[in-house]
């Protein structure tokens, strides 16, 4: 929550074409798993959504909305394939001109001003079966991985910001 905002809307239709939104009764924030062990720091969350009366059959549609602020560095990735099957799965991100994108090739690249957006379809995408000893599912996967600078340089621009600050004492020295 401080560094960014997260909102997930959607809907399902059934065969007869009757749509049921996703309301606010159905979405929860939750405290992440490891929140407990870890007193002295903000709570991590997870968004969680219940489409109540989703059948086989029924079409699945969300919309999940990631609004970063205040992060000196951003990094993400969205993997082309999950764990659920998807007929349909479109990535749009809106993103400032300092972020760049790479893994999967888009379908639409285009640039307003200061700002790019990047358009991926991925479609008929049959669910990846979970194993434990798996990797992570953008090492064996295609997957878009967006970040806003350089990870180098801000690695370098953090370790010169860092020894700016630290000062040797004799007993350091020893």
């Amino acid at each position: 929550p401080l560094m960014e905002d997260v909102s997930i809307s959607g809907e399902f239709i059934t065969p007869d074409g009757k749509k049921h939104t996703l309301s606010s009764k159905e979405i929860n924030r939750l405290d992440a798993p490891w929140a407990a062990a870890a007193k002295r720091y903000p709570a991590g969350k997870i968004l969680t959504a219940a489409f109540p009366g989703v059948e086989p059959g029924n079409t699945v549609t969300y919309t999940i909305t990631r609004k970063v602020k205040d992060k000196p560095y951003f990094y993400a990735e969205m993997p082309s394939r999950t764990t659920e099957p998807a007929l349909l799965r479109k990535i749009t991100v809106n993103a400032a001109e300092n972020v760049d994108f790479y893994g999967i090739k888009p379908i639409e690249f285009t640039t307003f001003g200061d700002d790019k957006t990047l358009t991926a379809i991925i479609s008929d995408q049959p669910r990846i079966v979970p194993e434990s000893s798996a990797p992570a599912l953008s090492e064996c996967v295609p997957t878009l991985k967006i970040h806003s600078t350089d990870p180098a340089a801000f690695a370098f621009a953090l370790n010169d910001a860092l020894h700016k600050k630290i000062v040797i004492t004799p007993e350091i020295k020893k």
